[in-house]
């Protein structure tokens, strides 16, 4: 069952393409998941002089 719930890098070549073959297998073959992310970098920001760190994926 494919999903649209896994965010893929388009033309995605080495380590995102590995990734996204397995995202959709991890989402096609686990009822319970709903979505699957692959890499994500972390950013760091200050606002109104506090340093504010998130996770952000494709």
């Amino acid at each position: 069952m494919a999903t649209n719930n896994v965010p893929v890098i388009p033309d995605a070549v080495m380590i995102d393409a590995v990734l996204a073959q397995i995202q959709q297998g991890l989402v096609d073959n686990q009822n319970w998941l709903n979505v699957a992310f692959g890499r994500c970098q972390i950013l760091q920001k200050m606002v109104n002089g506090k340093k504010i760190i998130s996770p952000n994926v494709y």
